[in-house]
C-alpha cells in the first residue's frame, strides 16, 4: 500500500470543459463507543484465524439500511502492524450506485508507521447521494503474527448533501482478530507439588487440574499429561498419555516405582494449539512398602533346650510395623530340621497375630537340631523375613522322679518290682522312664535292679539310684 500523511480536505478539479472546480472539506466527528446495532461494520465482528502465519482474509466495510442519504465518508481503523498486515483495499459498489455522470473519488491513506487505516470516498456532483444497505470497501489483511487484534475504528466522518452531517449520525463498529490463539492457561492441582505418596502396585495415583478451554466457536481441548524423573523432560525419559477428557486422570502406581517424579500437562485444542500448565510439580513415591524387619528373640540362636516329654517350647519375636494406615500385620512361624526350610522337613503356623507361639515337645525329636524363622506378612500380602534365622537342639532332660519307681505312679514298693518282672520276663510294657527303673544306678535296666528293689523293700539295703541316661 502506498502511505501518505492523511488530509482532512482534499481539491477535485473536475474537466476543464465543465470549468468547475470542487473543493470538499470532511470534518472528523470521533465516535469510538461500541453500540448495539452499528451502522458502519466490519463482518464479522469477530475473525477467528487458525491458518497461521502468512494467511490472509477479506474484511468488508458495510454500511446498513439505516444509512440513508450518504454523500461521503471517512474512516479511520487503528491495527496492531507487528500481527496484521494490509494486502488492498478495494472500492465496494455501494458508492457508485448514484446517478452521478461522474465516478465517486475512493481514497485509502495509511500513516507513516502505518498503525492506522484511512478509507474515504465522496460521490461527486451536487444533489447525488445512496442510501444503504450495501459495501463501501473490503479490506484484505495478511497474518503476520499470533494474538488478538483489535482492529478498531478511531473516527467517522459520514454527509449527506449541503455537506451536512447525516442524522441521526451513525455509528461504528471494528473487529476483533483471534489469531492462532491457543488454550486458556489453566493450572495443576493434585499431586501438589513435593508430594509424599504412600501406595501399593496394585492401587493408583490420581492426578487432577484445572480445565482449559478454547476462544474457537464449537472447539474442543483434550489434555496431554507427562511424567519424567527429569525436570527437563526429555523425549527418552518421558512417559506421556494423549487425549485424556476430562482434566483428570488415573495412572497405576506400578508404573510410578520408588523415585521423585516430575508432572505438567498440555492442552491441546481441535487446530493442534497447544497450552502449558503454568507449573510442573513433582511427587515422590513409595510403591509396595513391605512390614518393617523384625529380630528373633528366643529360642536363642545355637542354644540347647532340655526337656523332658509333655513339655514344652515358646517361641518368642519382635513386633514388626508398616507405614500403610488400617494394615494389620500376622506373622508365619516355621521351624524345620532343613537349612532351607525344606517342605518335608519343615512345620509351618500361618496367621498368627501374637508375638509369640507355645509348641509341645512332643511335636519334636530329641537330640535333633532344629532351625527356625518368622516372616510378617501385611494384608496387602507384602511379605518380610526375620532378620536371619535361628538354631537350636533339643534334648531330654531327666525323667527320674522317684528312684526305682518303675511303674512311674509316684511311689517306689512291690508293685514296681512286678512291673520290672513283667517286662524283662514277660514283654510287659517299657517302663516311662528307663532311668527310674534302673535301681541299681548303672544305666542298665535288666534282672539286677530287679534284685536291688528286692533288698531294698525285703532286707533294708540301699536305696535306688536314678540312672543318667536321660531316658
Amino acid at each position: 500500500m502506498r502511505e501518505r500523511t492523511p488530509s482532512l480536505c482534499y481539491k477535485y478539479e473536475a474537466p476543464r470543459k465543465w470549468l468547475l472546480v470542487l473543493s470538499i472539506c470532511i470534518f472528523l466527528s470521533i465516535s469510538q463507543s461500541v453500540h448495539s446495532a452499528e451502522n458502519f461494520t466490519l463482518t464479522p465482528d469477530t475473525v477467528f484465524i487458525t491458518s497461521g502465519i502468512g494467511s490472509e482474509f477479506d474484511l468488508p466495510l458495510d454500511i446498513d439500511g439505516a444509512v440513508t442519504g450518504l454523500k461521503l465518508y471517512q474512516v479511520v481503523f487503528a491495527f496492531d502492524k507487528a500481527r496484521i498486515d494490509t494486502v488492498s483495499i478495494t472500492e465496494g459498489p455501494l458508492m457508485g450506485t448514484s446517478s452521478s455522470p461522474t465516478a465517486p473519488f475512493f481514497d485509502v491513506l495509511l500513516n507513516d508507521d502505518s498503525t492506522t487505516l484511512t478509507i474515504q470516498s465522496v460521490i461527486l456532483g451536487n444533489g447525488f447521494s445512496v442510501d444503504g444497505p450495501g459495501n463501501l470497501a473490503t479490506i484484505r489483511l495478511r497474518v503476520i503474527g499470533d494474538g488478538v487484534v483489535n482492529f478498531k475504528v478511531l473516527s467517522l466522518a459520514a454527509k449527506g448533501l449541503g455537506n451536512v452531517d447525516l442524522s441521526p449520525f451513525p455509528t461504528a463498529s471494528g473487529s476483533i482478530f483471534q489469531v492462532n490463539i491457543p488454550p486458556t492457561s489453566f493450572n495443576l492441582l493434585l499431586p501438589i507439588t513435593d508430594d509424599s505418596i504412600l501406595t501399593t502396585s496394585t492401587q493408583s495415583i490420581d492426578f487432577d487440574w484445572t480445565e482449559s478451554g478454547t476462544i474457537y466457536p464449537g472447539g474442543g481441548v483434550t489434555y496431554t499429561m507427562q511424567y519424567s524423573t527429569d525436570s527437563t523432560f526429555p523425549t527418552l525419559a518421558t512417559s506421556e498419555i494423549t487425549g485424556v477428557i476430562p482434566s483428570n486422570l488415573s495412572i497405576s502406581a506400578a508404573s510410578f516405582p520408588d523415585n521423585k517424579y516430575f508432572w505438567r500437562v498440555i492442552a491441546v485444542d481441535d487446530n493442534g494449539f497447544t497450552t502449558f500448565t503454568n507449573q510442573t510439580n513433582s511427587f515422590i513415591t513409595s510403591v509396595d512398602v513391605p512390614p518393617a524387619v523384625i529380630d528373633l528373640l528366643q529360642p536363642a540362636n545355637d542354644s540347647t533346650i532340655v526337656k523332658d516329654p509333655g513339655e514344652t517350647i515358646e517361641f518368642q519375636w519382635e513386633s514388626s510395623s508398616t507405614p500403610y494406615p488400617s494394615n494389620p500385620i500376622t506373622y508365619t512361624l516355621a521351624y524345620s530340621t532343613s537349612l532351607t526350610f525344606h517342605v518335608d522337613s519343615t512345620i509351618t503356623f500361618l496367621g498368627l497375630s501374637t508375638l509369640s507361639q507355645i509348641i509341645s515337645v512332643d511335636d519334636l525329636e530329641f537330640n535333633e537340631a532344629y532351625v527356625w524363622r518368622v516372616t510378617a506378612v501385611d494384608s496387602f500380602g507384602f511379605e518380610t523375613p526375620s532378620n536371619g534365622i535361628r538354631a537350636f537342639s533339643l534334648v531330654r532332660g531327666s525323667c527320674c522322679l522317684t528312684a526305682g519307681d518303675a511303674d512311674h505312679n509316684g511311689t517306689m514298693n512291690i508293685a514296681d518290682v512286678t512291673f520290672e518282672i513283667s517286662r524283662i520276663f514277660s514283654g510287659g510294657p517299657p517302663p516311662v522312664c528307663a532311668d527310674e527303673a534302673d535301681a541299681n544306678g548303672d544305666n542298665k535296666f535288666n534282672i539286677a535292679d530287679v534284685t536291688f528293689l528286692i533288698a531294698r523293700i525285703f532286707s533294708g539295703g540301699p536305696p535306688p539310684i536314678c540312672g543318667t541316661t536321660g531316658i
